[in-house]
């Protein structure tokens, strides 16, 4: 794919993620627009680093991960790589990541996903400013989802509450009623349902 068109220089896929512990597993294949320049400022449409190649004169032209961030790496990446290049797609999952939920992973401390948010606020300001009331919604919206999703993970039911309710304000949707009611179980529990609620 990414041999097939000069102006896409970054492509990426599916991830399958085996929950070893649990014995189980969900898949995640995003579906981003070719021209991502205002879908990633909503939403996250590219996905994780594993699962995405770019040239190398990308990542060098974007400054490469910003290392004063201590989460979200990627997604801040993509949103300065979605603003200089088009975005290839091969909808389907090419990684397996086996989780192991591991405490010292990154995704397992959501205080660095919300300071990191937190700085990318101030960081993409001017991008933001771009998009309609609408959109700027959906994008706290999506924000608000993410964090809620991450504190189930990590078995944060205040936090998940908290974020569940910060997406409500900005979008109703059934999602969040779903995570504050999931927040009352294990997280073995959500596995299972994950790939028919959270598409």
């Amino acid at each position: 794919v990414i041999e097939s068109n000069d102006s896409i220089r970054l492509v990426t896929s599916g991830i399958r993620f085996i929950y070893v512990t649990n014995n189980t597993h969900s898949d995640y294949v995003p579906h981003p627009p070719v021209d991502s320049s205002k879908a990633i400022l909503i939403n996250n449409v590219i996905g994780g680093t594993p699962a995405v190649i770019l040239k190398k004169d990308l990542f060098f032209q974007v400054g490469g991960f910003d290392e004063n961030l201590g989460a979200r790496q990627d997604y801040d990446m993509w949103i300065r790589c979605a603003q200089k290049t088009k975005i290839g797609n091969v909808p389907e999952p090419l990684i397996i990541s086996y989780d192991y939920f591991d405490p010292q992973k990154i995704s397992n401390n959501t205080s660095k996903h919300i300071k990191s948010c937190e700085i990318m606020e101030e960081k993409y300001k001017d991008l933001y400013k771009k998009l309609s009331d609408k959109e700027n919604r959906l994008r706290k919206y999506n924000f608000s989802i993410s964090i809620s999703k991450k504190a189930l993970r990590n078995n944060e039911k205040s936090l998940v509450r908290k974020y569940s309710f910060n997406a409500l304000k900005n979008r109703f949707s059934i999602t969040p009623l779903i995570l504050i009611f999931l927040s009352a179980f294990k997280y073995s529990l959500v596995l299972k349902v994950k790939n028919t609620v959270f598409k």
